[in-house]
């Protein structure tokens, strides 16, 4: 269940990240809440600490 969970948080963070490039202020302003939010919950989940949550590394 963890697992499932951190991954869930992990796509959710990706499009709150996507999100966040939109030209709407409000809507990069409530992108950017959410994806702290997310990250948050993935930690509590047992994720590992990212410094760029959400950021396609590869």
């Amino acid at each position: 269940m963890d697992d499932f969970a951190v991954r869930l948080e992990e796509t959710t963070m990706s499009a709150y990240l996507w999100l966040s490039s939109s030209a709407d202020t409000d809507l990069r302003v409530t992108a950017a809440r959410s994806l702290q939010e997310a990250t948050v919950r993935s930690l509590e989940w047992g994720a590992e600490l990212d410094p760029l949550p959400a950021f396609d590394h590869g």
